[in-house]
C-alpha cells in the first residue's frame, strides 16, 4: 500500500523530470518528494530495527559464551567492544545497504569475539576442562548450485554428514552458520 503511492509518487517525478516542459507541475514535486522520504524512512527504520535484533542475538552468544569461561572484565570488553561499535552505527546508519554491511561487519565480529574467547580461556594442560575448539561450519559450500532433484539432496546431505562427523570426531564443538 505504501510502496504503491512511493512508487506513483518516483513515477510522477520521472515523468516531471522528463517532460519537456515541467514548469507547471513543479508544485508537485515537494510533496511528491516527501511521499518517498516517508516510505524511505519507514522502510529504513523497519531495517534498523532488525539489524538491532540480531546485534542483540550476537552480543547475547558472545555474553553467553564469556559466563561460561568466567572471562575476565578485560576479556569481556576486548570481545564485546567491536559488537558494541557497531551496534551504535547501526543505530545511527541511515542507509539500508550500511546497516545490512555493518550486520555482516557484526557477523564476523562475534565470530572473532567467540575464537578469542575461547583461545584466551583454553585450560591450562595441568587443569580438565570440558571447553573443546569450536569448528565452524558453512552448509552452503558443499553445494554446487541448485538441487534439482533427490540425488542432488542426497549427495549435499551426504557431503555435509561427513564434514559434521570429521568435527565431531576431532573432539570438537559445531556452529552452524
Amino acid at each position: 500500500m505504501e510502496n504503491e503511492s512511493a512508487a506513483k509518487a518516483l513515477n510522477r517525478l520521472k515523468e516531471i523530470r522528463n517532460s519537456e516542459a515541467p514548469y507547471g507541475m513543479l508544485r508537485e514535486v515537494d510533496g511528491l518528494i516527501e511521499k518517498v522520504k516517508a516510505v524511505n524512512n519507514n522502510i529504513l527504520e523497519e531495517k534498523r530495527k532488525d539489524a538491532l535484533n540480531k546485534m542483540e542475538r550476537y552480543m547475547d552468544q558472545v555474553k553467553a559464551v564469556l559466563n561460561e569461561k568466567k572471562a575476565s572484565a578485560d576479556l569481556r570488553n576486548k570481545a564485546l567492544t567491536g559488537l558494541q561499535q557497531t551496534k551504535q552505527k547501526i543505530e545511527q546508519e541511515t542507509s539500508i545497504p550500511n546497516i545490512s554491511y555493518q550486520l555482516e561487519k557484526a557477523h564476523e565480529l562475534s565470530d572473532e569475539a567467540i575464537e578469542l574467547i575461547e583461545k584466551t580461556c583454553r585450560p591450562k594442560e595441568k587443569e580438565k576442562s570440558s571447553a573443546k575448539p569450536v569448528k565452524v561450519v558453512y552448509p552452503a559450500k558443499f553445494s554446487l548450485g541448485y538441487l534439482e532433484s533427490e540425488k542432488d539432496v542426497e549427495r549435499f546431505l551426504a557431503t555435509l554428514r561427513k564434514e559434521l562427523m570429521a568435527a565431531l570426531k576431532a573432539d570438537t564443538r559445531i556452529k552452524i552458520q
